[in-house]
């Protein structure tokens, strides 16, 4: 229940848990002649749950007794669902964030692909791949082996057209920084540009405002540059092996929101696509551990991070 597990119940009571290796919580609920009563236990296992807590807990829910109304019209009903609903989220927010702390504190570095950037199966197609982590293929192993190459390869393979490739990709790069940092240095002539972002604005936070104004600008540079432009889903984080449910869940729900930004901004351009996966990706698509990746001592920040397969753009449709 809203990422909990039930740890106990009776007649007019239930207890809901859930724990780390540093905290225990419970939430009581109680019910006594109408009034529901809510109370929050917690336990600490190490002296980091006593310094998180505090600030969690300012933002936690208070227990609260409330008077059911005899009679509820359609409206209040829909007003009591909506207020129901943030309540469940703001349960779920001092989770979420003791899980980004751990999530955070277990992250493993993998280096960054070796070899050069850009390469030639043989012109003249011209394809650019721009954005975060997931463009610059951190994990692959092999420039070949990213994102980038294997969609080069693939398009070679099913038109015999000669295919230049070129990415520019950078970890942890929100809209923001694509904009102002990574878009100039877009070649110019392209036949299709790929951005791949959205992940980074989603873990940090950035409002969907933010993200309107950076993404329109963004998708206006590109098709002043390439002749069509594919802009990609944000990951499906609720789907990832290595990110804890409730967290997931609610990443998943903010790139919801972007991604609905996203659609309206590519309904309303020419030679402009968004993609999505047509089903969901068997288990070992994602990797089973967190990875980022150090940048090269001649950037200007850190490149990617999001391990890539293969056959990570195949699937995709418009």
């Amino acid at each position: 229940m809203a990422g909990w597990q039930i740890g106990d119940r009776g007649d007019d009571w239930i207890r809901l848990e859930a724990g780390s290796w540093f905290l225990a919580g419970n939430l009581l609920v109680h019910i006594a002649d109408g009034p529901v009563s809510l109370g929050t236990f917690r336990h600490y296992h190490r002296l980091l749950g006593r310094s998180v807590w505090p600030p969690l807990s300012a933002i936690h829910p208070p227990a609260c007794t409330r008077s059911a109304p005899p009679r509820r019209s359609p409206a209040s009903d829909q007003l009591g669902a909506r207020r129901q609903d943030d309540s469940m989220k703001r349960l779920q927010l001092p989770v979420a964030a003791a899980q980004g702390m751990w999530m955070r504190s277990t992250i493993k570095m993998a280096p960054p692909t070796a070899g050069p950037t850009g390469g030639t199966a043989c012109p003249p197609l011209r394809i650019a791949v721009l954005g975060e982590s997931t463009a610059a293929g951190c994990g692959a192993g092999r420039p070949d082996d990213a994102i980038t190459g294997c969609l080069a390869r693939d398009i070679n393979a099913r038109t015999q057209w000669p295919v230049h490739w070129q990415e520019i990709g950078q970890f942890g790069a929100t809209a923001r920084r694509i904009r102002y940092w990574l878009l100039p240095q877009l070649a110019e002539d392209l036949h299709v540009a790929v951005l791949l972002a959205g992940g980074s604005d989603v873990m940090s936070r950035r409002s969907p405002d933010h993200w309107r104004d950076n993404l329109s600008v963004i998708v206006d540079g590109l098709t002043g540059r390439a002749d069509h432009v594919v802009v990609a889903r944000i990951p499906p984080f609720a789907l990832f092996s290595s990110v804890p449910a409730t967290l997931g869940r609610y990443l998943s729900e903010r790139a919801a929101a972007l991604d609905d930004i996203s659609r309206q901004i590519c309904a309303v351009r020419p030679c402009t696509s968004r993609v999505t996966i047509t089903e969901v990706p068997p288990p070992h698509f994602f990797a089973s551990t967190v990875s980022t990746c150090l940048p090269p001592a001649t950037s200007d920040g850190p490149r990617s991070s999001r391990t890539t397969s293969r056959s990570e753009h195949t699937g995709w449709q418009t």
